[in-house]
């Protein structure tokens, strides 16, 4: 093996990040109403009320949508909402510093006019 398993874990967790962002502007058409999603420095969420203080269940496990990041993560960025045409408050980008050895910072950003939602 050339990397640890951290590296894999922080990839895993942008992935799941990235659910978490399409996953709040689908709700939010579907249901036609605000849905928002929360950022801080070691976790982010989706939920239906301003703070995330109602979130959204995740389909996959039927938890809430929030994830944590792994040791050595950490996100930048504010929290925003989608409307109900699924659009975001404001053009958003979610940056994902690593300081774990071999691993890459990564980013989710979302255009500002469609809502479009490019994790990389």
């Amino acid at each position: 093996r050339f990397i640890g398993r951290d590296s894999f874990d922080a990839r895993g967790f942008h992935d799941k990040a990235a659910a978490i962002v399409r996953l709040a502007q689908k709700t939010a058409v579907a249901w036609r109403r605000d849905v928002f999603v929360c950022v801080s420095l070691t976790q982010i969420s989706a939920g239906t009320a301003a703070g995330c203080a109602t979130p959204l269940t995740n389909p996959v496990n039927g938890s809430n949508a929030v994830e944590t990041a792994p040791a050595g993560v950490t996100l930048g960025g504010a929290s925003f909402s989608f409307d109900r045409l699924g659009r975001p408050s404001a053009a958003a980008s979610i940056t994902f510093t690593s300081t774990i050895p071999g691993d890459i910072n990564r980013q989710i950003s979302v255009a500002a006019e469609t809502g479009y939602v490019v994790a990389n």
